[in-house]
């Protein structure tokens, strides 16, 4: 136990001095983090907007489209069905709904002695509600619009003398995040996958190439000491790691995870073991540090573009996204995301750590078969 104590911190020291792996396991990453964040921080958004009318309102669906006109960067869509209208509004496809309902109300006129039969008068009153989504990114424009709506209806030509009342309904929904939300989960396995792969084919082929390894073996030091040490650093980093990106994160853009930062961990812990397994068998393809990072390319470039880092997988074409769907960095990006984002269990996210964990054990078989250590 001591022997792996003592080495598990050899690597720590030699991971936090070396500044190359350190860029590649902390900085990049948070630059990604910073730069990206700077997207949509300054420039108004374009609003997509569905409007749920039917002929009974179609005279004032127009009119609110003349409105939608003046008020700058906003996609209208005109429905008639309101449950698929809040549907996308769940899912962050559009940032407000606009139900326009002619409902009739009835005002009796004063009675009058000689009147037998009285006579309702029937004024139309338009109930406009507004559903909002507080969890989407554009939501602070959204209530600035909706103010602007107010104003402009009263004042439309055909509008002044209808009787108006206005409502808002937020609907409870675990999507449509800011882009930086949505990025960070990502850009945290990104940076664990590149932090371990990278440097641990760093010291597997270089002590290999150096002798060391067969000079620690001549000593007491066993080979399971040696693995566990180097999988305890590696762990360590890597939640150090995610702890400086998330508060990064959290300090800059003030947004915290909604999830148990528990099962962060335990995700965290499980991706990590996983890439780990992968980097010991990428390091016995090669038996220098020239050929082996460009292998170590080849395996992680395409997962940097098609795992949902950057963008979502449904973004991509159909096929591609049934690939990408089975990709190792996948399984831990969509897991991270649904702690973080959405607060879920790890009961919610099964799929994903079934994923984690079946990758773990194909790379641990093929480990047992091809891994080398000189």
């Amino acid at each position: 136990m001591k022997r792996t104590y003592y080495l598990t911190i050899a690597f720590l020291k030699m991971t936090f001095r070396n500044r190359t792996n350190l860029f590649f396991t902390l900085f990049f990453p948070l630059v990604f983090i910073l730069v990206f964040g700077l997207f949509n921080s300054q420039k108004a958004p374009t609003l997509k907007i569905d409007i749920i009318s039917n002929n009974k309102t179609a005279t004032i669906a127009a009119l609110y489209d003349k409105i939608f006109k003046k008020a700058g960067s906003i996609k209208t869509t005109n429905l008639n069905n309101l449950a698929k209208a809040t549907s996308n509004l769940n899912k962050g496809n559009v940032d407000l709904v606009i139900d326009l309902q002619a409902v009739k109300f009835q005002n009796k006129p004063p009675v009058e002695p000689y009147n037998t039969r009285l006579l309702p008068i029937v004024t139309p009153r338009y109930n406009v509600v507004f559903y909002t989504n507080k969890n989407d990114q554009n939501y602070s424009y959204v209530l600035l619009l909706i103010d602007q709506i107010k104003y402009s209806a009263l004042q439309q030509e055909g509008l002044k003398n209808q009787i108006f009342t206005f409502s808002q309904k937020n609907v409870i929904s675990k999507g449509g995040y800011s882009y930086i939300t949505f990025l960070t989960p990502g850009i945290v396995a990104l940076g664990i996958m590149n932090g371990i792969i990278f440097g641990v084919i760093t010291i597997i082929i270089n002590y290999r190439e150096l002798q060391i390894l067969r000079r620690l073996f001549l000593t007491p030091l066993t080979k399971s000491n040696f693995l566990a040490s180097l999988t305890l650093s590696r762990l360590v980093v890597a939640i150090f790691q995610a702890i400086v990106l998330f508060a990064v994160v959290a300090g800059v853009y003030n947004i915290v995870p909604k999830g148990s930062y528990i099962n962060l961990g335990i995700v965290i812990i499980l991706g990590s073991l996983m890439f780990i397994t992968l980097a010991l068998l990428l390091s016995s393809l090669s038996n220098s540090v020239n050929t082996a990072m460009p292998i170590a390319n080849i395996i992680t470039l395409p997962m940097f573009f098609l795992s949902g880092v950057f963008f979502a997988t449904t973004s991509l074409p159909s096929w591609l996204a049934q690939i990408a769907a089975y990709l190792p960095l996948t399984f831990f990006v969509n897991a991270l995301r649904g702690v973080y984002l959405n607060g879920y269990s790890l009961f919610s996210i099964k799929g994903d750590l079934v994923g984690l964990f079946v990758w773990f054990l194909i790379f641990f078989a093929i480990n047992l078969k091809y891994f080398r250590w000189d």
